[in-house]
């Protein structure tokens, strides 16, 4: 389990990219490769994830979710931004 301790609360994002994003930067090195292998894919997709349009699954934030150890509501929001992220209207 990954304890953040200088991380800003996940219901004052509104971004999941930009979430994950300060997670890593909180986390330091590795942290990218521990959150690709949480969510069930490689560095490398992780990373087009974080820099381009590319988007997560529903399935990778489970992963990421668990990995943080988010309570239910915690994830549940984290799942909210993806597919607001992911919709085709805003």
């Amino acid at each position: 389990m990954l304890y953040i301790i200088t991380m800003k609360n996940i219901f004052e994002y509104n971004s999941y990219k930009k979430f994950l994003h300060d997670l890593i930067l909180s986390q330091g090195r590795g942290a990218v490769s521990h959150l690709a292998k949480a969510a069930g894919c490689n560095r490398t997709y992780l990373s087009q994830v974080l820099n381009s349009k590319v988007q997560l699954t529903a399935d990778h934030i489970y992963g990421i979710a668990d990995y943080v150890g988010f309570t239910s509501e915690e994830q549940d929001f984290l799942i909210l931004l993806l597919h607001y992220e992911r919709s085709a209207n805003r």
